[in-house]
């Protein structure tokens, strides 16, 4: 029986490349949030806008750190991608319960930025691993 690609053992298991996406996906939620609240304070836009910087933040986190999970594990890209956006919404609801005393306002429009970012991320990361010049391989049941 013949093996159809060769195995390299560059993937990454599936718990660290989740929360090594979903660090990815807090961080640059914290760092959107910062530069947001420093164009407030500096008035470059009305604090009435914040809450399109806030469903960017989430839409452009989750779908960055969907995309490098699910290049990191590389397997089963868009199953990956959707485990780190719930693991991704599940930090954001502890980080609310613990910072704001669990006022949950708002949880519906977050899910849906959080899945569609988490999908965006994986098509991406699943494009990225199949782009590139098309091989021959040999065929598995030969």
């Amino acid at each position: 029986m013949g093996v159809s690609g060769k195995v390299t053992g560059r993937a990454w298991p599936v718990p660290k490349g989740l929360a090594y996406g979903v660090c990815i996906s807090t961080v640059i939620t914290v760092l959107i949030s910062a530069i947001s609240a420093h164009m407030v304070s500096k008035e470059w836009i009305q604090q009435e806008k914040i809450g399109y910087c806030a469903m960017a933040a989430l839409l452009s986190a989750s779908c960055i750190g969907a995309w490098v999970a699910g290049g990191k594990v590389k397997l089963t890209q868009m199953r990956i991608a959707m485990l780190n956006g719930a693991v991704f919404f599940g930090v954001l609801l502890s980080m609310t319960a613990l910072f704001f005393g669990g006022q949950y306002e708002g949880m519906g429009v977050t899910f849906a930025m959080v899945a569609l970012g988490s999908m965006a991320g994986g098509i991406l990361s699943k494009r990225s691993i199949q782009s590139g010049s098309r091989k021959w391989r040999k065929k598995a049941y030969r």
